[in-house]
Protein backbone atom coordinates (compact mmCIF):
# COMPACT_ATOMS: atom_id res chain seq x y z
CA UNK A 1 0.00 0.00 0.00
CA UNK A 2 1.51 3.44 -0.95
CA UNK A 3 2.10 6.04 1.42
CA UNK A 4 -1.15 8.24 0.07
CA UNK A 5 -3.75 5.06 0.75
CA UNK A 6 -2.27 4.66 4.39
CA UNK A 7 -2.69 8.50 5.12
CA UNK A 8 -6.28 8.32 3.63
CA UNK A 9 -7.37 5.11 5.71
CA UNK A 10 -6.10 6.65 9.01
CA UNK A 11 -8.08 9.61 8.24
CA UNK A 12 -10.96 7.61 7.69
CA UNK A 13 -10.43 6.29 10.80
CA UNK A 14 -10.20 9.06 13.10
CA UNK A 15 -13.40 10.78 11.48
CA UNK A 16 -15.29 7.88 11.85
CA UNK A 17 -14.46 7.42 15.52
CA UNK A 18 -14.99 11.32 15.84
CA UNK A 19 -18.24 11.05 14.42
CA UNK A 20 -19.28 8.33 16.46
CA UNK A 21 -18.19 10.50 19.83
CA UNK A 22 -19.79 13.49 18.61
CA UNK A 23 -23.21 11.81 18.06
CA UNK A 24 -22.34 9.72 21.51
CA UNK A 25 -21.96 12.99 23.47
CA UNK A 26 -25.23 14.68 21.53
CA UNK A 27 -27.53 11.71 22.45
CA UNK A 28 -26.37 10.25 25.75
CA UNK A 29 -24.58 13.47 26.90
CA UNK A 30 -21.21 10.74 27.25
CA UNK A 31 -18.13 13.04 29.08
CA UNK A 32 -15.87 10.21 27.68
CA UNK A 33 -17.19 10.87 24.16
CA UNK A 34 -16.54 14.71 25.06
CA UNK A 35 -12.99 14.23 25.51
CA UNK A 36 -12.62 11.54 22.64
CA UNK A 37 -13.83 13.29 19.60
CA UNK A 38 -11.77 16.55 19.37
CA UNK A 39 -8.84 14.03 20.05
CA UNK A 40 -10.00 11.67 17.27
CA UNK A 41 -10.63 14.85 15.50
CA UNK A 42 -7.14 16.62 15.51
CA UNK A 43 -5.32 13.33 14.97
CA UNK A 44 -7.37 12.79 11.92
CA UNK A 45 -6.57 16.62 10.72
CA UNK A 46 -2.95 15.81 11.32
CA UNK A 47 -3.41 12.65 9.08
CA UNK A 48 -5.22 14.64 6.47
CA UNK A 49 -2.59 17.67 6.44
CA UNK A 50 -0.08 15.38 5.48
CA UNK A 51 -2.57 13.32 3.10
CA UNK A 52 -3.17 16.93 1.17
CA UNK A 53 0.64 17.15 1.11
CA UNK A 54 1.23 14.91 -0.43
CA UNK A 55 -1.22 14.67 -3.33
CA UNK A 56 -0.83 18.37 -3.71
CA UNK A 57 2.85 18.11 -3.95
CA UNK A 58 4.20 14.86 -4.98
CA UNK A 59 4.59 13.95 -8.35
CA UNK A 60 3.90 10.33 -8.11
CA UNK A 61 0.32 11.27 -6.81
CA UNK A 62 -0.80 13.35 -10.08
CA UNK A 63 -3.72 10.69 -10.83
CA UNK A 64 -6.15 12.36 -7.98
CA UNK A 65 -7.64 14.81 -9.91
CA UNK A 66 -7.65 18.77 -9.38
CA UNK A 67 -11.46 18.46 -8.37
CA UNK A 68 -11.27 15.70 -6.04
CA UNK A 69 -8.32 17.39 -4.20
CA UNK A 70 -10.43 20.45 -3.91
CA UNK A 71 -13.06 18.17 -2.36
CA UNK A 72 -10.25 16.88 0.01
CA UNK A 73 -9.13 20.12 1.06
CA UNK A 74 -12.59 21.45 1.34
CA UNK A 75 -13.49 18.69 4.01
CA UNK A 76 -9.97 19.02 5.92
CA UNK A 77 -11.34 22.95 6.05
CA UNK A 78 -14.77 21.91 7.63
CA UNK A 79 -13.14 19.18 9.92
CA UNK A 80 -10.63 22.53 11.21
CA UNK A 81 -13.26 25.18 11.20
CA UNK A 82 -15.57 22.39 13.34
CA UNK A 83 -12.06 21.72 15.80
CA UNK A 84 -12.18 25.56 16.99
CA UNK A 85 -15.63 25.75 17.15
CA UNK A 86 -15.47 22.87 19.74
CA UNK A 87 -12.30 24.11 21.50
CA UNK A 88 -13.19 27.94 21.39
CA UNK A 89 -17.14 27.88 21.82
CA UNK A 90 -17.88 24.34 22.57
CA UNK A 91 -20.02 23.69 20.21
CA UNK A 92 -19.76 19.83 20.10
CA UNK A 93 -23.06 19.57 18.62
CA UNK A 94 -22.07 20.69 14.99
CA UNK A 95 -19.53 18.02 14.87
CA UNK A 96 -22.62 15.21 14.62
CA UNK A 97 -22.80 17.05 11.63
CA UNK A 98 -19.63 18.76 10.47
CA UNK A 99 -17.62 15.52 10.71
CA UNK A 100 -19.79 12.78 9.09
CA UNK A 101 -19.89 15.66 6.01
CA UNK A 102 -16.23 16.05 6.41
CA UNK A 103 -15.83 11.99 6.27
CA UNK A 104 -17.99 11.43 3.32
CA UNK A 105 -16.39 14.53 0.96
CA UNK A 106 -12.80 12.28 2.20
CA UNK A 107 -14.28 8.58 0.81
CA UNK A 108 -15.99 10.70 -2.21
CA UNK A 109 -12.45 12.13 -2.99
CA UNK A 110 -10.52 9.01 -2.30
CA UNK A 111 -12.67 6.08 -3.76
CA UNK A 112 -15.28 7.54 -6.54
CA UNK A 113 -13.82 7.32 -10.01
CA UNK A 114 -12.86 10.98 -11.16
CA UNK A 115 -12.69 12.65 -14.28
CA UNK A 116 -9.90 12.36 -16.52
CA UNK A 117 -7.07 14.50 -15.62
CA UNK A 118 -6.08 17.62 -18.07
CA UNK A 119 -2.65 18.92 -18.51
CA UNK A 120 -2.40 22.34 -19.59
CA UNK A 121 0.30 25.68 -19.14
CA UNK A 122 -3.02 28.37 -17.70
CA UNK A 123 -4.37 25.32 -15.42
CA UNK A 124 -1.10 25.85 -13.60
CA UNK A 125 -1.73 29.90 -13.61
CA UNK A 126 -2.07 32.04 -10.38
CA UNK A 127 -5.95 32.58 -11.49
CA UNK A 128 -6.69 28.84 -11.26
CA UNK A 129 -5.09 29.36 -8.18
CA UNK A 130 -7.37 31.95 -7.30
CA UNK A 131 -10.32 29.97 -8.10
CA UNK A 132 -9.44 26.85 -6.16
CA UNK A 133 -8.86 28.52 -3.55
CA UNK A 134 -12.34 30.36 -4.22
CA UNK A 135 -14.04 27.49 -4.50
CA UNK A 136 -12.36 25.50 -1.40
CA UNK A 137 -13.02 28.42 0.83
CA UNK A 138 -16.72 28.54 -0.86
CA UNK A 139 -17.62 24.90 -0.13
CA UNK A 140 -16.54 25.25 3.67
CA UNK A 141 -18.39 27.97 4.77
CA UNK A 142 -21.38 26.66 2.86
CA UNK A 143 -20.88 23.37 4.34
CA UNK A 144 -20.47 24.44 7.81
CA UNK A 145 -23.50 26.82 7.44
CA UNK A 146 -25.49 23.90 6.35
CA UNK A 147 -24.89 22.31 9.98
CA UNK A 148 -25.82 25.39 11.29
CA UNK A 149 -29.20 25.39 9.66
CA UNK A 150 -29.68 22.24 10.11
CA UNK A 151 -29.12 22.51 13.62
CA UNK A 152 -30.93 25.68 14.16
CA UNK A 153 -34.32 23.59 12.64
CA UNK A 154 -33.84 20.76 15.32
CA UNK A 155 -33.42 23.16 17.50
CA UNK A 156 -36.40 25.51 16.78
CA UNK A 157 -38.35 22.66 16.68
CA UNK A 158 -37.76 21.30 20.11
CA UNK A 159 -38.32 24.58 21.71
CA UNK A 160 -41.66 24.84 20.14
CA UNK A 161 -42.88 21.04 21.44
CA UNK A 162 -41.17 22.45 25.14
CA UNK A 163 -38.67 19.49 24.99
CA UNK A 164 -35.86 21.73 26.43
CA UNK A 165 -33.80 18.53 28.45
CA UNK A 166 -30.99 15.94 26.87
CA UNK A 167 -30.00 16.61 23.44
CA UNK A 168 -31.31 20.05 23.57
CA UNK A 169 -29.16 21.49 26.23
CA UNK A 170 -26.22 20.31 24.49
CA UNK A 171 -26.87 22.46 21.09
CA UNK A 172 -25.50 25.82 20.87
CA UNK A 173 -27.75 29.13 21.28
CA UNK A 174 -30.29 29.42 18.90
CA UNK A 175 -29.28 33.02 17.60
CA UNK A 176 -25.86 32.46 18.00
CA UNK A 177 -26.40 29.06 15.11
CA UNK A 178 -28.19 31.59 12.87
CA UNK A 179 -25.45 34.27 13.24
CA UNK A 180 -23.24 32.23 12.86
CA UNK A 181 -24.82 30.31 9.60
CA UNK A 182 -25.26 33.66 7.98
CA UNK A 183 -21.63 35.21 8.52
CA UNK A 184 -20.61 31.68 7.29
CA UNK A 185 -23.37 31.97 4.08
CA UNK A 186 -22.24 35.57 3.24
CA UNK A 187 -18.25 34.61 3.43
CA UNK A 188 -18.92 31.50 1.11
CA UNK A 189 -21.03 33.48 -1.06
CA UNK A 190 -18.24 35.62 -2.00
CA UNK A 191 -15.71 33.17 -2.41
CA UNK A 192 -18.07 31.29 -4.42
CA UNK A 193 -18.61 34.37 -6.99
CA UNK A 194 -14.53 34.70 -7.07
CA UNK A 195 -14.40 31.03 -7.94
CA UNK A 196 -17.07 31.36 -10.97
CA UNK A 197 -15.43 34.29 -11.94
CA UNK A 198 -12.32 32.79 -12.33
CA UNK A 199 -13.71 29.88 -13.57
CA UNK A 200 -15.11 31.24 -16.05
CA UNK A 201 -12.44 33.66 -17.56
CA UNK A 202 -9.76 30.12 -17.08
CA UNK A 203 -12.48 28.54 -19.01
CA UNK A 204 -12.38 31.09 -22.34
CA UNK A 205 -8.00 31.42 -22.18
CA UNK A 206 -7.80 27.41 -22.42
CA UNK A 207 -11.03 27.83 -25.70
CA UNK A 208 -13.37 25.66 -23.89
CA UNK A 209 -16.05 25.09 -26.35
CA UNK A 210 -19.03 26.58 -24.87
CA UNK A 211 -18.25 26.05 -21.25
CA UNK A 212 -21.14 28.64 -20.52
CA UNK A 213 -23.71 25.52 -21.43
CA UNK A 214 -22.06 22.98 -19.29
CA UNK A 215 -24.10 21.37 -16.48
CA UNK A 216 -21.40 22.09 -13.79
CA UNK A 217 -21.84 25.72 -14.91
CA UNK A 218 -25.03 26.16 -14.87
CA UNK A 219 -25.69 23.91 -11.37
CA UNK A 220 -22.84 26.29 -10.07
CA UNK A 221 -25.22 29.63 -11.38
CA UNK A 222 -28.34 28.37 -9.73
CA UNK A 223 -26.51 27.53 -6.40
CA UNK A 224 -24.83 30.95 -6.54
CA UNK A 225 -28.56 32.10 -7.16
CA UNK A 226 -30.24 30.50 -4.33
CA UNK A 227 -27.13 32.25 -2.02
CA UNK A 228 -27.51 35.53 -3.72
CA UNK A 229 -31.24 35.45 -2.71
CA UNK A 230 -30.40 34.35 0.63
CA UNK A 231 -27.71 37.45 0.83
CA UNK A 232 -29.67 40.14 0.08
CA UNK A 233 -33.09 38.84 1.76
CA UNK A 234 -31.40 38.47 4.90
CA UNK A 235 -28.77 41.57 4.57
CA UNK A 236 -31.53 43.92 2.97
CA UNK A 237 -34.33 42.10 3.79
CA UNK A 238 -34.04 41.52 7.25
CA UNK A 239 -35.12 37.83 6.80
CA UNK A 240 -34.06 35.89 9.56
CA UNK A 241 -35.44 32.42 11.53
CA UNK A 242 -36.42 29.08 9.85
CA UNK A 243 -37.37 30.77 6.23
CA UNK A 244 -33.50 32.00 5.63
CA UNK A 245 -32.12 28.50 6.76
CA UNK A 246 -34.16 26.69 4.09
CA UNK A 247 -32.20 28.66 1.66
CA UNK A 248 -29.24 27.41 3.36
CA UNK A 249 -30.02 23.51 2.87
CA UNK A 250 -31.10 23.72 -0.58
CA UNK A 251 -28.19 26.21 -1.97
CA UNK A 252 -25.60 23.21 -0.45
CA UNK A 253 -27.80 20.65 -1.82
CA UNK A 254 -27.32 22.08 -5.64
CA UNK A 255 -23.82 22.85 -4.86
CA UNK A 256 -23.41 19.21 -3.90
CA UNK A 257 -25.01 18.33 -7.14
CA UNK A 258 -22.66 20.60 -8.83
CA UNK A 259 -19.67 19.25 -7.13
CA UNK A 260 -20.39 15.80 -8.27
CA UNK A 261 -20.29 16.70 -11.72
CA UNK A 262 -17.31 17.88 -11.64
CA UNK A 263 -15.68 15.16 -10.12
CA UNK A 264 -17.08 12.52 -12.15
CA UNK A 265 -18.23 14.13 -15.77
CA UNK A 266 -15.57 14.63 -18.38
CA UNK A 267 -12.96 17.84 -18.25
CA UNK A 268 -13.13 20.24 -20.83
CA UNK A 269 -10.53 22.60 -20.02
CA UNK A 270 -7.53 22.73 -21.70
CA UNK A 271 -8.91 20.85 -25.19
Amino acid sequence: MTLGGLLFGGVVICYLIAAGAYHAHLFTGSATARRLAPMALTAGLVLHSLALGERWYMPHSAAMSPAARVVSTSAWLLALIQLILDRRLGWAAVGSLAVPLALVAVLYANVVPHAPIVQSAVLKSTLVRVHLTGVILGFAGFALAFCLAVVYLIQSALLKRKQLKGAFRRLPPLESSATAAHWLAGIGFWMLTVGIITGSIVAMKVGAPDWYLEPRFIISLVAWTIYAIYVVASSLGGWRGRKTTYFLIGGFAVLVVATLINLTGPASWGR
